[in-house]
């Protein structure tokens, strides 16, 4: 008998006709190998080895059989995500660069319903600060927050744990939020959106534009006028022109000033740090006054101002949104080095040059990027 069988599961008898063996199975059962089968008794060896093979394969098959009808085991719920997004951009109209971010994620992975939540918030003005929303987030435990530079600050001062990722209109070690551009430390990192001389590149832009132009307004948010003053006070006489700064506070703010603006036209009127809060009301007042406005953000331009020069804002809110991707899967903001954009682009808007009564360089129109018809 082979070795390793058991002597209870193999028998053999000869008859008159020859072999035969009988195999005993589980629970009683038995089969035999039909004598016409067997082989010669030089071979008997072999096989009863093969028999011991096949005895073994029919005793685990039940137990195989077991396995296979057992039920999976239950998965576990999915994590959903939370991302708490805060913007000075309310949201009607949509901003294009929001739902980029939106996109992005996605794109990542992240669909909302499924393994995804956003906490949405509308920061600016006296009854809706930076600050309260940002308290509102960590009451919602959210896992990381995005913003641009006015709610980021807020979330830099509140000393949270909580990761967040910026997108920052001036250099963010300056400014204090970031240790450096390749290390950030800290729970702060994201993308350095506008190089330090973006506004005097609009001035330059302007120029370009309108070889004639004299007198420029800019406009800035409440305590924003340090940001961008030193700079385009001290470009602005070196190009020719004649710059007035005026801070906007809110709403009422803004009709009060395009009504003093129309009696006194400026050539440009650049809207700076007030865009955020106010560009749809921006527009509005200087396409009814005849104000030909400049931008530092492209969107705008398609919305209805004149002209922009500065970086594509859908690139940049997907870059955030990469950034978020990171951290949602474990990246720390410290490790991860800021994003510096550098490329910038000059959009102009032909349909609203003609309807407020200017006309481009010929020298602008033939370098911009892109000329809306």
């Amino acid at each position: 008998m082979p070795a390793g069988i058991p002597k209870h599961t193999l028998t053999s008898r000869t008859t008159a006709r020859g072999l035969q063996e009988e195999i005993a199975l589980p629970r009683g059962r038995s089969f035999f190998i039909s004598p016409h089968l067997a082989p010669a008794a030089g071979s008997r060896r072999q096989f009863l080895e093969r028999l011991a093979r096949l005895s073994l394969a029919v005793a685990v098959a039940p137990l195989l059989a077991g396995c296979e009808s057992a039920p999976a085991p239950t998965a576990a719920p999915l994590k959903v995500a939370r991302v708490g997004f805060l913007s000075r951009r309310p949201p009607d109209p949509p901003f294009p660069p929001n739902e980029a971010f939106r996109d992005q994620l996605r794109d990542l992975g992240w669909v909302e319903g499924r393994n995804l939540t956003i906490e949405w918030r509308y920061f600016g003005g006296p009854n809706n600060p930076a600050r309260n929303l940002v308290s509102d987030l960590v009451n919602s435990k959210v896992d990381v927050m995005v913003s641009d530079e006015g709610a980021v600050r807020a979330i830099k001062e509140a000393n949270l744990s909580i990761p967040a990722v910026f997108i920052a209109i001036t250099d963010p070690v300056e400014s204090g939020l970031v240790a450096s551009m390749a290390r950030p430390g800290g729970n702060l990192t994201g993308i350095f959106a506008f190089p330090p001389t973006i506004f005097r590149k609009i001035l330059e832009a302007v120029r370009e534009a309108f070889p004639q132009a004299k007198r420029v307004v800019m406009f800035h948010a409440a305590n924003q006028a340090g940001v961008w003053e030193q700079e385009v006070a001290a470009a602005a006489p070196t190009l020719g022109f004649e710059l007035q700064l005026i801070q906007i506070l809110s709403a009422g703010d803004m009709t009060r000033t395009f009504e003093q603006l129309a009696r006194n036209r400026p050539d440009m009127l650049i809207p700076a740090g007030a865009a955020g809060g106010y560009a749809s009301q921006i527009i509005e007042l200087a396409t009814a006054h005849r104000i030909a406005t400049a931008w530092h953000d492209e969107i705008w331009v398609r919305a209805g101002g004149l002209m922009s020069y500065g970086p594509d804002q859908i690139h940049i809110y997907r870059q955030a949104a990469v950034y978020a991707d990171k951290i949602l899967k474990g990246a720390k903001p410290a490790d991860l080095a800021v994003e510096t954009n550098r490329a910038l682009y000059l959009t102009l808007n032909l349909k609203v040059a003609k309807a407020i009564g200017v006309t481009f360089a010929p020298a602008v129109l033939a370098r911009a990027d892109e000329v809306i018809q």
